[in-house]
C-alpha cells in the first residue's frame, strides 16, 4: 500500500511542485493551501506522514504541531517542517513541539525523499515497538561490529575536530576509544555542549538520516580513535535490518530527549544544579577515572559562564561533594549531585 504524505503550503507552486515529486516517487499525496485546512485533512485521512509550512497565515506550522499533538490519531504521525527561515531558535521551538525534522527551502529533490523515507520507516518500526526489545541483542551488536571492523581507523588528538557544523555529511564516526563533545555556537559566539560520547557510540548518524549538514561540531576531548563510515554504506546498512532501524530509531529518540532537557536545564534550573547536572554527565563519561576536562568544558556544558562554574566547584569542594586536584576532578558523593535540588 502507497503511504499517504499531507503537504501543508500556503504557496501554491511550492505545494504543487512537492506534490508533483512526491507522487512520481509513488506516494498518495494530500494537499492543504494552509494550516486550518491541513489539521482538518490530518484528523480526516490520518497520513502516514506530514510536511508543514511554518510561517502561514491563519495558524502557523507550530499551531497546527500543538493541535496535532492533543489528538490521540495523528499525535503520532511524524512531521516535517518546512521553511525558508534557518534560524536555530525556530529550529529548536519546532523540534521542542513534537516535529522529526526541520528542512530549509529551497531543499534538493533527493533530500526530501530520503527524509521521507526515512521518517516512515522509523515510524513503522516505533509502531511495533515503543521502545525495541530486541529478539537477539548479541546477533545486532556482532552485525554492528561485522559492519565497523574494516572500516578505516583515523587517530585524532585531544581538542581536535572531527567535523565541523553546516559541514557536508561525508561520513558517520563509530568511536573505539576516546571521549568526544558535540557542540554548537550561537550568533554571540556563546558555545554549549549538547552532548557528550565516548566508546561504542556513533557520531554525525542522525545528521546522516536527516541527509542535511552537521547540525553541531564534534570534537575530542581526549586523544580519540574512530571508525570512519561512509554515510551511504551506513544508510544502506541501517536500512536493510528493520532491528536496526528500530535500534538507531529508538537511539535518536533517547539522545534528542537528552539534549532537549538539557536545553530545558540550562535556561530554567539553578546555577548549583546546572554545574552539579554537568558533573554527572562528564562522571557517567569517565567513571571510573577521574574527570579530567577544562573549566571552560564544564561551562559550556552547565551554560554558565566559566567564572560562574569555577566559584560553584569551589563551593561544592567545600561542601565535601567533589574533590580537586588540579585539572581533575574527582566526586565525592555521586548520588548527592545526581539529586541535586532544584
Amino acid at each position: 500500500m502507497k503511504s499517504r504524505v499531507l503537504i501543508i503550503e500556503d504557496n501554491f507552486e511550492v505545494r504543487d511542485n512537492i506534490g508533483e515529486i512526491l507522487e512520481l516517487a509513488g506516494y498518495n499525496v494530500l494537499l492543504a493551501a494552509n494550516g486550518k485546512q491541513g489539521v482538518a485533512m490530518a484528523l480526516e485521512h490520518h497520513p502516514h506522514l506530514i510536511l508543514c509550512d511554518v510561517m502561514m497565515p491563519e495558524l502557523d506550522g507550530f499551531g497546527v504541531v500543538k493541535i496535532l499533538n492533543n489528538s490521540e490519531v495523528t499525535r503520532d504521525i511524524p512531521l516535517i517542517f518546512l521553511t525558508a527561515k534557518a534560524e536555530k531558535r525556530d529550529f529548536r521551538k519546532g523540534m521542542s513541539l513534537g516535529a522529526v525534522d526541520y528542512i530549509t527551502k529551497p531543499f534538493d529533490d533527493s533530500e526530501l525523499l530520503r527524509a521521507i523515507e526515512l521518517r516512515i520507516k522509523m515510524a513503522n518500526t516505533s509502531k511495533v515497538q515503543s521502545r525495541p526489545q530486541f529478539s537477539n541483542g548479541e546477533k545486532l551488536r556482532s552485525d554492528i561490529q561485522s559492519f565497523i571492523e574494516d572500516k578505516e581507523l583515523r587517530l585524532f588528538a585531544a581538542k581536535e575536530y572531527l567535523y565541523r557544523e553546516n559541514a557536508y555529511v561525508h561520513n558517520v564516526y563509530y568511536i573505539e576509544s576516546g571521549k568526544i563533545k558535540i557542540s554548537k555556537t550561537n550568533e554571540m559566539g556563546k558555545t554549549l555542549i549538547v552532548q557528550l560520547a565516548s566508546r561504542r557510540n556513533f557520531v554525525g548518524q542522525f545528521d546522516a538520516f536527516r541527509g542535511r549538514p552537521y547540525i553541531a561540531d564534534a570534537i575530542s576531548l581526549t586523544p580519540v580513535s574512530v571508525r570512519i563510515i561512509n554515510k551511504e554504506e551506513f544508510l544502506d546498512f541501517v536500512q536493510s535490518n528493520d532491528q536496526l532501524m528500530s535500534y538507531f530509531n529508538q537511539l535518536m529518540m533517547e539522545e534528542y530527549s537528552q539534549s532537549y532537557n538539557r536545553l530545558l536545564e540550562q535556561a530554567y534550573e539553578s546555577v548549583r544544579k546546572k554545574v552539579a547536572s554537568s558533573l554527572m554527565a562528564l562522571y557517567d563519561l569517565y567513571s571510573p577515572s577521574a574527570i579530567d576536562v577544562s573549566r571552560e568544558d564544564i561551562a559550556d556544558l552547565a551554560g554558565t559562564a566559566k567564572e560562574t562554574t569555577i566559584r560553584t566547584l569551589s563551593e561544592f569542594k567545600t561542601d565535601g561533594l567533589i574533590r580537586i586536584q588540579g585539572s581533575e576532578i574527582n566526586i565525592l558523593e555521586p548520588e548527592v549531585l545526581r539529586n541535586y535540588p532544584h
